[in-house]
Order: structure tokens, then sequence, then C-alpha cells
């Protein structure tokens, strides 16, 4: 790949694409760089001043030193023209773009007589990025160049993005046009680097990635830009951050710990405007943002992701239920109605904090009032005694399942990592460095053995069955297809980067957590409100979010409209704001201290 040019345009850092798109027919000065308007004869010389507002109104990347200077698409003149102060030049030789006739209007550089697109550098202030991309191909990218330190302080990331007016409206070929995404750290993109945010990892696996995985490849395919790689935890699990610094949040006070393997998606979602969609990989029991939109997809993952355990799924973070909608629309089938389903809260899986027994007592009656149906209290252990598998031998549903989830996802954590553990040691003649909490794990799984282990996957695969014939599939009146299983999400508890981590340990039977990973189904999770919280740091009242899971089995599609129609009907918003407040906060809440619910009526639209 060619070398990268950058440069300061109204003191905003930029990146030139290498990629030369055409030249200019004037002679010009060969060593200039210079930002340029590319536009056709009839914006020229129609309502150039309102062309130009549009642009910077819609655009982050073009700003109204673009405008000084013009470059007409199909000029025949040769000479220079000037409208109004504005020079004019003309193109001459010019590359197709995918889904173009010619190069969109925008923003873009001329060095010397060569024009080249504009991309916006922005610094990863959070932390998020392990490194931002560039792809080598605008049409059909097949390989990226990580950038890892041109940040205007060089204390950081920086991350490019491409100008949103060089790619067409969305279409049933193309539904993620110009979707600007970034994708988990271990997400093989060509010529870049996975880290699992390890030294011992980096140091052994120290060549590029020579390929490109099928989630990210199909992503492009989709029309999506990707615009950089996101850290995870510690070999998936770690909560030390010995080795990499963990993501700072963007909300509250700025200082909330922030766990889980897609922690630095979730910080990449809240903290920056200029990304549309966040791509995680986790295992689905540790959530990494309450204030954010996710959806974890139950596909099993190939080959080329790098994952902790068997378990690890994709999860989509989005800052409105819209988008995760488009995103899952699927434009050979078309949109789905949503339906009518049983709503199911079990009692026993969990013991949620008394602001999320609100939200989910307010949320399930609002469900209840949408859908004319009454929501099922449950106590799975009890359905369990009265109808249990045959497999169970009369035992207890925690006493059958105590060992098997936690022992069959840590025999397959410790495994997934033989290769690394043995080929560090014969290159190092060493034991690799490992975080207190995945170091933990790997002590407790190594001595399950590979008969145990298929013993626990029987027992997960008894209750999977048992749980879909006995609760998911029992028809209910007015209730049309499967069941959505309301769950709490997330901690309510404020922890500070700061407090003491807590040690790591062994979990037991099923619950909340870890109902979703074992059944393989998809979960929604959204934030329904937020509560405030004295903080220590800020010495103001900051707000954490309060959310709410929903176990999606079926059409995610039609889950997600369900659940959006139903917090628009309760007057819930379904977008949340980048930076401190989950949602719009009034002044006179400071003084609350009672769960602060989303402003009525204010904040509904969810557009991205």
């Amino acid at each position: 790949m060619l070398p990268f040019t950058t440069c300061f345009v109204a003191g905003l850092q930029y990146l030139i694409h290498p990629l030369k798109l055409g030249t200019i027919q004037e002679t010009i000065n060969p060593d200039a760089l210079i930002p340029i308007t590319l536009l056709s004869t009839e914006e020229i010389f129609g309502d150039l001043e309102g062309i130009l507002q549009l642009f910077d109104s819609i655009d982050d990347v073009f700003v109204p030193d673009f405008g000084s200077i013009l470059v007409e698409k199909s000029g025949d003149n040769n000479s220079q023209v000037r409208v109004d102060t504005r020079q004019i030049y003309h193109m001459d030789q010019i590359k197709a773009l995918d889904g173009f006739s010619e190069l969109p209007s925008g923003p873009y550089f001329l060095y010397g007589p060569n024009l080249y697109q504009a991309w916006r550098l922005y610094d990863d202030e959070f932390g998020a990025f392990t490194s931002g991309v560039i792809p080598d191909d605008l049409n059909q990218p097949d390989e990226f160049q990580p950038l890892t330190s041109s940040s205007v302080y060089g204390d950081s990331v920086a991350v490019p993005v491409p100008s949103r007016l060089y790619h067409p409206q969305a279409s049933a070929k193309k539904p993620l046009s110009g979707i600007r995404v970034s994708v988990s750290d271990t997400i093989s993109l060509k010529g870049t680097y996975t880290t699992f945010s390890s030294r011992a990892w980096k140091s052994l696996y120290r060549n590029a990635s020579t390929s490109t995985a099928k989630y990210a490849q199909n992503l492009m395919e989709q029309g999506a830009v990707i615009v950089g790689k996101t850290i995870t935890s510690h070999l998936g699990t770690g909560a030390e951050w010995v080795d990499q610094r963990a993501p700072w949040s963007a909300r509250g006070d700025g200082y909330q710990s922030m766990k889980g393997g897609s922690v630095g998606a979730a910080a990449a979602s809240v903290g920056y405007p200029w990304i549309d969609y966040s791509i995680g990989v986790d295992d689905g029991r540790v959530m990494s943002e309450g204030g954010i939109y996710s959806l974890s997809q139950p596909e099993n993952l190939s080959t080329d992701i790098a994952t902790a355990s068997k378990f690890d799924k994709t999860r989509i973070f989005s800052r409105s239920l819209k988008g995760l909608l488009d995103f899952t629309a699927n434009p050979k089938t078309g949109t789905s109605e949503a339906s009518s389903p049983r709503i199911i809260v079990p009692d026993d899986l969990s013991l949620p904090e008394k602001s999320q027994k609100t939200a989910i007592a307010t949320f399930v009656s609002i469900l209840q009032d949408l859908l004319d149906t009454k929501a099922e209290y449950i106590n799975v252990g009890k359905i369990w005694e009265e109808s249990p598998p045959s497999e169970a031998s009369r035992e207890g549903m925690q006493a059958y399942m105590e060992k098997a989830p936690f022992r069959s996802w840590c025999y397959d954590y410790y495994h997934s990592f033989d290769t690394f553990r043995d080929e560090y040691k014969h290159k190092f003649d060493k034991k690799p460095f490992i975080e207190a909490t995945p170091q933990f794990f790997w002590n407790e799984c190594k001595s399950v053995t590979e008969e145990e282990n298929r013993q626990d996957t029987e027992r997960l695969g008894v209750y999977r069955k048992w749980f879909f014939e006995n609760i998911m599939h029992n028809s209910t009146p007015n209730a049309k297809g499967d069941a959505v299983v309301i769950l709490p999400c997330g901690n309510t508890q404020v922890e500070h980067r700061n407090d003491p981590v807590a040690p790591p340990t062994i979990y037991k039977g099923i619950d909340s957590t870890t109902l979703a990973p074992i059944l393989g189904a998809s979960v929604l999770s959204f934030p329904f409100t937020q509560v405030p919280y004295e903080s220590d740091i800020s010495g103001e009242t900051e707000y954490q979010p309060v959310c709410i899971s929903v176990l999606v089995n079926g059409n995610e599609n039609s889950t997600i409209q369900l659940i959006k129609k139903a917090l628009e009907t309760g007057h819930i918003p379904t977008k949340v704001d980048v930076g401190r407040f989950t949602f719009p906060v009034k002044k006179s809440d400071h003084v609350s201290n009672q769960v602060q619910a989303p402003l009525s009526g204010q904040n509904i639209s969810d557009e991205l």
C-alpha cells in the first residue's frame, strides 16, 4: 500500500487516501496539497451556497474551507473560471466508483493535478480502538492498513472516516451503503493484527492477517465501511487491565468501569457520534454497557474470528432501535410484521435490584396493554419439577444443571488457548503472562476431563430441548408465535475503574446471564431508564442507565419491531445520546433522588 499523507484543514486532521481518482486539466503546482469541492456544472452554476451549506450540515468530513476552490466534474472549457471569489478547475481523467456514473460531489484533495478522497482523522480519546484502518481499494477492499499513532496529541489511535457524500443511497443490494462500522479486535481483517489485549499474544503472533473474516466481508459487500478494530478484554475474560489500558466510558462521571469481551465496541458506540455501528464478540454473560442498544446474534462464528470459547457470538451495538432494525433487515425476505408473542418473566433466574424490578414491571405493563395479553410470571424450577425431562432422574433443575454451564464453557475456554500456550512456550521457553481472571478460569478448567465435558454438553442439550418445549412453545390466549423472555441486564451498581477488582468466581446452575448462551438464542438489550447517583469523582449528580434484556427466539427483526413499538407506546425513547447522559436530563432532575424516567414525549424519534 502507498504511504499516507496527512494534513490539517480548519484545525481538523485529514488523511489523503492514496488511490488516485482522476486528474484536472489545468497545470498546477505539483507540490500543492489543496482542499477542494467536486461539483457538477449544474451545482456550480445553480444554488452553490445552498449546496455547500447542505454539505456542511450533513457531512462531518466537509468543512467550509473545502468550498474555497471548486472542481467541475465535466467541463469542456479548459480555462480557469471564477464564481464569486472561488476558482474553478476542470476534471480530465476520472476513475469510476461503485454505484455512481461519475464521481460523487463532495470534499476531495488535489495533490498536484491529481484528485484524492479526503478522510477525516478522529482521535480515539476513549481508548476504544486497537487501530483505525484504511482499505487499499475504494470499490472492493482486499487489504487494510492499520493506523495506530496518528492522533493530534500523539497519545491515542487515530480513526479515519470517509465523507458520507462518497456513497450512494442504501439499496436492496447495498443496504449498509456508507455506514461506518467498527469490528472487534478478534475479527480478522487482511493486513491488520489481532491482539486479544495481551502482550504475550502480540509477541507470538507478529504477522498480519492474510485474510478477511467472512463476517467482515459480508458487511463490506452490503456497503459498510469498516473504519477500525476495537479493544477486547484480555483473552476475552480479563478484568485487571494489566497489558492494555481499559477503555474509558463516556457515561456518567467518565470513570465508570467497563467489562466484557465487547468493551471497546461499547465504548465507541456511547462515546463517538461519528461511528454508526460497533461489532463486538463476547459470550453474552457480561454486559459491557447498559446505556446502548445491542443485539447478540446466535450464529456460530467461523474459524476466521478468534474466539475465547464456542459460546462467543457477535454483538451489534447501535444508538437506536431503528439502527438495529436497519442492520438486521433482510432485503430478500422483506420486513415482517411484529407478532403477538407470549410474555414470560422468570421469577427464579435472577435477583434484580429495585430499579431493575421497577423498570421490568413498567415495561411488562406496556407490553401487556399493547398485545392485549397477560404476562406470565413463572418459576422455571417449579415447572421443571412438575414436568422434568426423563434424563434428569428426579433431580431439581438447579441440581441437574449445577456444574454443566460453567464447566462446559470453562473446558472450551481453556482448550481454545492450547495452541497459544504451547507455541509461546516453544518459542520463548517460558509461560505467557496471563491476567488474574483468565488464569483463575484456566486453573479451574484444566482438570475437567473430556468425559466430564461430554456429559456437561449432553446436559446442556437436554436443558435446551426441555426449555423450548415447556417454556417457549406453550400456548396462551391472544398470543401468536413463540414467547419473549424478559430478563434484567447489566448492573445498576456504579463501579469505578479505580475500585479494587472483584476476584473471579465460579458460577453455578442457570441464571439470567447464562440462559441465552445455553439456549443459543439472540438477546436484545436496551436502556429503559436511568437512575441518579452522587459521584465522588465529579461532585455532581450523575445517571446510571437501567437496561432490560429480551431473549429472542425466532425472527430478530420482528422482535425489535415489537420492542420499538412498545417503547414508543409508553413514550420511552428508542434512541440514546452520545456522552454523559443516556437520555436527556432536565436541570431540575439533578436534585431528584428518584428513578429518572426518560422525558415523556422527548427524544422519541430514533433516526440515526
